[in-house]
């Protein structure tokens, strides 16, 4: 965890819901929740409509997992950067699960913010932005982990949880509270601007960084080496051949 002593810590304030459709759309289509302080989460004990990346569904056993959003006010980060918050985001949970689980070694980041554990994804993020000219107003950060849930719907394709892993239940508090103190350090590096140390920690965990796998690409299979990720959040990656290719979601499927 990184040392971010001349910062003032985020302070955080849990708000808990039976259930909710989307922890993130109900903050966004709540403008009384979008205005509460910047630290607030808003964690529901049931999610029936979870959306993850480019609209993909959510699915959650209740009272199992954990699915929550956090409020945030990243106007000290650049429009052109908002990217880093998902960088920091996906790096302080990594970093949790590796302090929960400090005998798995094989825990990655999957461009462009799941968590893996081994080839299986155990949790996956969303930020929504709000943004007014040049100036970062409000992201809305969400979260699901797969905690205590070992049955999952037959449709998701590799899904794995904490307890599968470990085979033990985890207090779903305590892995909150562990994320949410991993992230406050994380967030504070950005806003001490040291997005290098983001960069370092993000590309070093990042899933088949700097190796030929197997992609699906445009509806052929390739070979190819991740170089990193551009500031808009875009997959760098070259051919066998050396040809460069620039990666929007959906656009690349990754090939286990």
């Amino acid at each position: 965890m990184p040392d971010n002593s001349n910062q003032s810590p985020l302070r955080f304030h849990i708000m808990q819901f039976d259930s909710l459709a989307s922890t993130n759309l109900f903050v966004m289509e709540n403008k009384e929740i979008r205005q509460l302080p910047e630290g607030t989460v808003v964690l529901a004990k049931q999610q029936t409509a979870g959306i993850g990346q480019s609209g993909n569904k959510w699915l959650s056993e209740k009272d199992k997992n954990l699915t929550f959003s956090i409020i945030l006010h990243p106007d000290f980060l650049p429009v052109a950067s908002q990217f880093y918050l998902h960088k920091a985001l996906s790096v302080a949970v990594r970093e949790a699960l590796c302090q929960l689980l400090p005998d798995i070694g094989d825990i990655s980041i999957k461009w462009p913010n799941d968590i893996y554990i081994g080839h299986r994804k155990v949790c996956g993020m969303l930020v929504n932005n709000q943004i007014s000219g040049n100036t970062h107003q409000l992201a809305v950060a969400g979260i699901g982990l797969n905690v205590n849930q070992t049955v999952f719907d037959p449709s998701l394709p590799n899904p794995t949880s904490l307890k599968t892993v470990a085979g033990t239940d985890f207090q779903l508090f305590d892995v909150l509270e562990k994320i949410l103190s991993n992230f406050g350090a994380w967030y504070n590096v950005l806003k001490n601007n040291d997005l290098q140390s983001v960069d370092e920690v993000y590309l070093t965990h990042l899933l088949n960084f700097g190796q030929q796998k197997a992609y699906t690409y445009c509806n052929r299979r390739i070979e190819a080496t991740i170089d990193g990720v551009d500031k808009f959040g875009r997959l760098r990656l070259h051919t066998a051949d050396g040809t460069p290719l620039l990666c929007d979601i959906k656009e690349i499927q990754y090939i286990f």
